[in-house]
């Protein structure tokens, strides 16, 4: 038995409505709020994820695709979330960090992040972690989810050597916003004439096992 939650509801409005619909009176409801929220908590979270993955798999596999150029469109994003303590599993997986003045205020939070099809509005991975865990990390595990063609696009805060040889390494295309002072070759763009350059980057020795150099363009938009 399945009960679909609308998010414009509260929960016992829903229940009330499933049961309705099955023919129960409202007083002799065989389920409550408590129960409902009870079996929730013993739900197991992987569930969610493969599940998503099927249906992800499904879409792509049976829909009309819409694309761009011929690529698919997807946007990785982060973000982070505030927890409630009232589990156990929060406080196991999710050690609380100070905010405030002298770090004070305890709370337990989680970092996350999503990789989106932008044209097709499917959310094709999302990973959450420790607080401590930086977005670049969890983008990176997205990378699994994408396929050779695919055009990746990324806000200013992800740019780095790291992530641009994974995305070759993988056939992605790309297209990450850049802070204007953060790389010499942005700043020259930036101060210059030109709309948009062709430049090459050395490669830190720790990605020579994938090549010294590599071609990137960058584009000024006004």
């Amino acid at each position: 038995m399945f009960l679909l939650l609308h998010s414009g509801r509260s929960l016992q409005r829903e229940i009330d409505l499933f049961y309705e619909g099955l023919g129960y009176s409202s007083h002799k409801l065989p389920l409550t709020k408590g129960a409902i929220s009870r079996a929730r908590s013993a739900l197991c979270p992987r569930v969610f994820k493969a599940l998503n993955q099927e249906s992800v798999q499904a879409f792509y596999q049976q829909a009309k695709v819409e694309r761009w150029k011929g690529h698919i469109v997807k946007a990785i994003d982060g973000s982070t979330m505030l927890l409630p303590e009232s589990h156990s599993s929060v406080k196991e997986a999710f050690p609380a960090h100070g905010f405030g003045p002298k770090a004070a205020c305890k709370r337990h939070m989680a970092t996350l992040s999503q990789l989106y099809d932008v044209f097709n509005g499917v959310v094709c991975n999302a990973e959450m972690a420790s607080y401590a865990t930086d977005e670049m990390t969890l983008a990176k595990k997205h990378l699994q989810h994408c396929s050779p063609g695919e055009l990746l696009l990324f806000d200013r805060y992800y740019p780095g050597y790291g992530l641009f040889v994974k995305l070759l390494q993988g056939g992605l295309h790309f297209c990450v916003r850049m802070k204007d002072g953060w790389w010499k070759a942005v700043r020259k763009l930036v101060n210059s004439t030109d709309n948009d350059r062709i430049v090459v980057f050395q490669l830190p020795k720790a990605h020579h096992h994938y090549a010294q150099r590599i071609t990137l363009r960058l584009i000024k938009m006004q």
